[in-house]
């Protein structure tokens, strides 16, 4: 099996970014897979040249420059409202164009799986060897995801299970149609076909955290507002837009990590609560 790894990032200043990508770099490197490539894409501190050494070492490493930092889509960043932040202003979670980051992994990718993940998840040990196990026999796959204390996290979830409640966690062993009918993919972290990601793109409308854009208004407006269109979060719209057309799968011999923390203390995908940015390396 033949993997394209598309790393999402921004290259945050001052976060210790170099040291992470390169966590996560080393862990795709120690699963020994024949034929691989990674794609970077984003981080606006290689673009200007700095960290640029992580893309020499050696030649399996392809970076794509792409800086959402200033414009999205011609619009100066600083007139998108932050969702979920001070009044719109300030706070909450920033822009960030990850839906057009992600489609140009997939027109960049070179093999046939593509792994899309951010840059706060790793591989861990025997990732490869569990996909060997389970087979290649599916369009759109999920694992097992820890966060950094060991603990499920949003992997294998309902969005509207009647069985399971509304975005609760899914039992691996249970990969029924009925079920997965019902599922959703956590954008963080995915595995798909590339014949599906070109046929089924993400929507370059939506931005990280729900903004949307309205072409006929030149604006982002927070999903919320306008639900009645159908546009979600970006990976919610585009799960339940695919999740009835493909075979998606649960792999339950393969697992990645978080190696900062994201959200902790959550059995489902409600109630989570915001910890501090803080790294752990495995």
């Amino acid at each position: 099996m033949d993997f394209t790894f598309g790393i999402i990032t921004g290259g945050y200043p001052g976060s210790g970014w170099r040291d992470i990508i390169m966590c996560i770099v080393d862990s795709i490197r120690r699963q020994n897979i024949p034929n691989y490539e990674i794609i970077i894409i984003g981080g606006p501190f290689i673009n200007e040249g700095r960290y640029s050494d992580i893309l020499h070492v050696k030649s399996d490493i392809k970076h794509i420059l792409f800086d959402d930092t200033k414009m999205i889509n011609d619009i100066p960043i600083l007139e998108i409202p932050h969702i979920w932040g001070n009044g719109g202003k300030t706070g909450g979670i920033e822009p960030a164009w990850i839906t057009k980051k992600k489609n140009l992994i997939t027109k960049n990718a070179k093999y046939e799986n593509i792994v899309f993940m951010h840059d706060y998840i790793c591989l861990t040990e025997g990732w490869y060897q569990g996909f060997l196990k389970f087979g290649n026999d599916w369009d759109i796959c999920m694992t097992k995801i820890k966060n950094i204390f060991g603990e499920r996290y949003r992997d294998w979830v309902s969005w509207d299970c009647p069985k399971y409640g509304v975005r609760n966690l899914i039992p691996y062993e249970d990969n029924s149609p009925e079920t997965v009918k019902h599922t959703f993919i956590i954008g963080g972290y995915w595995v798909a076909k590339k014949y599906v990601m070109e046929k089924e793109p993400l929507n370059e409308n939506i931005l990280l955290g729900g903004m949307v854009y309205l072409p006929e208004e030149n604006k982002y407006v927070p999903c919320g507002k306008i639900v009645d269109k159908k546009q979600w979060f970006d990976d919610v719209e585009w799960s339940l837009r695919i999740r009835e057309k493909y075979k998606y799968v649960m792999n339950p011999y393969s697992t990645v990590r978080h190696i900062r923390v994201k959200f902790t203390g959550e059995e489902n995908f409600v109630g989570r609560t915001n910890c501090p940015e803080t790294i752990r390396y495995i």
